[in-house]
């Protein structure tokens, strides 16, 4: 039986420096009785776990879970088998919410029946500097979207507003029944775009910065090997398949196709550069060929575009594919 109206699940793995900043920006969901926090300790070796309890006794409505260490997405997936919120908002817990932000968002949460509702954010550096900011439309406070419009923001729109970040979307939980998070880093979109293809929701967005994204050098996605690269490209795979498999228009699906080329161009570059596996390169060919063959076809790039996708798809070929 579902009792709250939020549930906020943070993950949290090695993140002593950064918990206690985090949760505390949360503002208003703090001590409230219709949210519960979930901090998932998912196997820390640092004292994140002692954080964990400080906080949970200052604060009525924190519980700390502790689990073996399985990854981002498996720390994701224990939040939803425990929680007990109508929504679920997945944050991160080395980045900071704009506290002035979360009594608006429980406002929206209680008063409207919401299938998502979302946010702009922010880059951030280490030092506080902010270095980006992605919102909608700066034109309006608020914007209503349906799953197709939803849609061709993320893919379109080079800016991010939208992205297929996880922290910057509130989802009803009854939306989520049978989709769970994949065990691959870059796990965010696949999950988003899993929602989308199961269900024809209805999106709210705030059109403010609501989000702090904290540029840390360590993270996983600044690291650059052999994994990150295979999955950033299974991402790109995934979302091109659920995209293809709705009734989308036409330039929503070169969009996606130009968004795909330009991801999967930048990860030949890493790979070629740094980490240099075979197995990325033939992964890559393989999904080149079937952009050439669609770009070939039906046109939506620029020469530069063109001509470095030539060029990643050809050496590859040439390396024996």
């Amino acid at each position: 039986m579902k009792n709250k109206l939020l549930s906020v699940v943070i993950p949290a793995y090695n993140i002593d420096s950064y918990l206690s900043d985090s949760v505390q920006s949360l503002g208003a969901f703090l001590n409230a009785e219709e949210v519960e926090i979930l901090i998932i300790n998912d196997g820390s070796t640092d004292n994140t776990q002692a954080i964990g309890k400080r906080l949970e006794s200052k604060y009525f409505n924190v519980r700390l879970f502790n689990k073996p260490n399985g990854g981002l997405s498996s720390a994701r997936n224990f939040g939803m088998d425990v929680l007990n919120g109508k929504y679920v908002y997945f944050f991160d817990g080395d980045d900071q919410l704009n506290a002035a932000y979360t009594s608006i968002l429980m406002d929206m949460l209680k008063t409207e029946d919401l299938d998502l509702l979302g946010f702009g954010y922010a880059k951030v550096s280490d030092d506080g500097d902010i270095l980006s900011e992605h919102i909608l439309d700066s034109q309006q406070t608020m914007s209503k979207l349906s799953r197709s419009e939803f849609i061709k923001a993320i893919v379109s729109r080079d800016d991010e507003p939208v992205a297929g970040y996880i922290w910057t979307k509130i989802f009803k939980v009854s939306l989520l029944m049978n989709i769970r998070f994949r065990n691959m880093n870059y796990e965010d979109m696949p999950f988003v775009f899993d929602v989308l293809e199961q269900h024809d929701i209805k999106i709210s967005y705030i059109n403010n910065i609501v989000y702090y994204y904290i540029q840390r050098s360590g993270s996983i996605t600044h690291s650059v090997n052999e994994k990150n690269i295979l999955d950033k490209v299974s991402n790109l795979k995934i979302v091109s398949s659920i995209i293809r498999s709705l009734n989308v228009d036409a330039n929503t699906i070169t969009a996606n196709n130009r968004r795909t080329l330009v991801g999967i161009l930048w990860q030949a570059s890493l790979n070629s550069r740094e980490v240099k596996s075979e197995k990325v390169e033939n992964e890559i060919h393989d999904q080149l060929r079937i952009l050439v063959r669609y770009f070939n076809h039906h046109g939506g790039i620029d020469l530069y575009l063109r001509l470095k996708m030539y060029f990643y798809y050809f050496k590859g070929r040439n390396n024996g594919k």
